[in-house]
């Protein structure tokens, strides 16, 4: 193995849709920070427009003949990208995706039941930001403090898209809140025993 060198910004995601080998669809993201920062997921992160991993995720998915939702995951260094992962499966921050013009669900299942487009869909979007709020803060501004509560604030409160919350559906965020609340307060109980 190589080591790469580079913070968690250089991490940088296509989220792709393929049939048979064949890319369908395409959206393309990178980490801006992580939980566990060097090691963990992506707690921000922001679309981006990167034609260069167009042809590159191309080329994993021919060889690898993937059907399905899944995750490529790479490294920049030096103008280059080094594979880091692929994940066949749909990942934490995939619904940047969709604020960036790409469903890939939706995408897949017209596709698998013979109604997909021909042409490849691309992103129409390249700008936008995602939150995993409660664990970017705990992680990245209580914990390793590698970002002030203010940009922090200022950041959530500009975020496009977050990993439960929604205005027109509060209630899975308000459930997810309780229940990482409950578990935090447990394990801090755990500990004083």
């Amino acid at each position: 193995q190589q080591y790469i060198p580079g913070g968690d910004d250089t991490l940088y995601t296509a989220g792709v849709f393929a049939n048979k080998g064949k890319l369908k669809a395409i959206c393309c993201g990178r980490k801006l920070r992580q939980f566990p920062p060097q090691t963990g997921q992506c707690s921000y992160g922001e679309l981006v427009n990167a034609p260069d991993l167009i042809k590159i995720s191309e080329k994993f998915l021919d060889k690898s003949e993937v059907t399905g939702i899944c995750q490529i995951e790479f490294k920049k260094c030096q103008e280059r990208y080094y594979l880091m992962e692929i994940n066949p499966r749909s990942w934490s921050w995939n619904s940047l995706t969709t604020y960036g013009g790409v469903n890939l669900p939706y995408i897949a299942c017209k596709d698998l039941a013979g109604e997909g487009s021909l042409d490849l869909i691309t992103q129409d979007r390249v700008k936008g930001k995602w939150m995993f709020a409660e664990h970017d803060f705990i992680s990245n501004v209580l914990f390793n403090r590698n970002v002030n509560f203010f940009k922090w604030f200022y950041q959530f409160v500009t975020t496009n898209e977050r990993a439960h919350f929604k205005v027109y559906d509060p209630v899975p965020y308000v459930i997810h809140l309780f229940n990482f609340i409950r578990i935090a307060f447990q394990r801090v109980m755990r500990k004083m025993v």
